[in-house]
C-alpha cells in the first residue's frame, strides 16, 4: 500500500477519534454544567424560601400549641379571634373563654409570625417552583384538610394569615364555622416539608 494512502488513513482516523473524544469530552461537560446549575437552583429555593417557610411554621404550630394547651376542647386561634364572645364546654356548662396576659402575649407572637410567613411567601413566590401550591387547578382537593373550592393551598395559606392578622387587630369578625377551611394550614405545612424532602433527595443523587 501506498505510504502517503496509509499516512493519510491514519491521519484521518486520528481526526475522528479526536473528534469523537471531543465531543464525548463536551458532553460530559455540558452534563456537568447542567447537574450544577441545577444543584444551585435547589439550594436556592431550599436556603431561601422552603426551608426558612418551614423553620417558620415550626414556630408557629410550636406557639398555637402553647396557647391550646389549657383551652377547652374545640379550641382554634383563627376562630376565636373571630368570635371572642363564643362559649365552649367547660365543666359540664358553657362558658366564655378569657384570655390572660400569657395568652395575649401568644397571640401577639403568632400574627407576628404569620406576618413573616406571609411577607416571604409574597417576596418568594417565585422559588416555589410547584403547581400544586401555587396553582387551584392542580391542588384542587388534594392538600388542604378542608380544601377551599377554587383556591390554591398557597392562596388559602396567605388568606389564614391575614384574616388571624385582621381578627387580631378588631379589623375583622364572623361566624368560625363559615371561615372553618382557612384555619391553621396543616396539609400546606405538610406539603412544604414533603417538598423540601424531595428537593433534598435530588440534590443528594446529584452530589453536593
Amino acid at each position: 500500500m501506498d505510504t502517503n494512502l496509509i499516512v493519510a488513513i491514519a491521519a484521518s482516523a486520528a481526526a475522528v477519534v479526536t473528534l469523537i473524544l471531543t465531543a464525548a469530552y463536551r458532553a460530559r461537560e455540558l452534563k456537568e454544567r447542567r447537574r450544577g446549575e441545577r444543584r444551585a437552583e435547589i439550594k436556592t429555593r431550599l436556603y431561601e424560601f422552603y426551608g426558612p417557610l418551614a423553620a417558620h411554621l415550626n414556630v408557629l404550630r410550636a406557639l398555637h400549641r402553647l396557647l391550646a394547651a389549657d383551652k377547652p376542647e374545640g379550641f382554634e386561634t383563627l376562630a376565636y379571634l373571630l368570635d371572642p364572645y363564643q362559649e365552649y364546654p367547660t365543666e359540664g356548662k358553657k362558658k366564655r373563654l378569657v384570655l390572660n396576659d400569657l395568652d395575649r402575649r401568644l397571640l401577639e407572637e403568632i400574627v407576628g409570625t404569620g406576618m413573616q410567613i406571609e411577607a416571604l411567601m409574597l417576596a418568594k413566590a417565585g422559588l416555589a417552583g410547584d403547581g400544586e401550591l401555587l396553582f387551584p387547578a392542580a391542588a384542587e382537593g388534594k392538600l388542604l384538610p378542608t380544601p377551599v373550592e377554587g383556591e390554591a393551598p398557597f392562596a388559602a395559606a396567605l388568606a389564614h394569615f391575614r384574616l388571624l392578622r385582621l381578627a387580631y387587630n378588631g379589623r375583622f369578625e364572623g361566624d368560625p364555622e363559615h371561615y372553618q377551611a382557612y384555619g391553621y394550614p396543616h396539609g400546606f405545612e405538610e406539603h412544604i416539608r414533603e417538598k423540601m424532602r424531595a428537593l433534598q433527595l435530588e440534590l443528594e443523587r446529584l452530589g453536593k
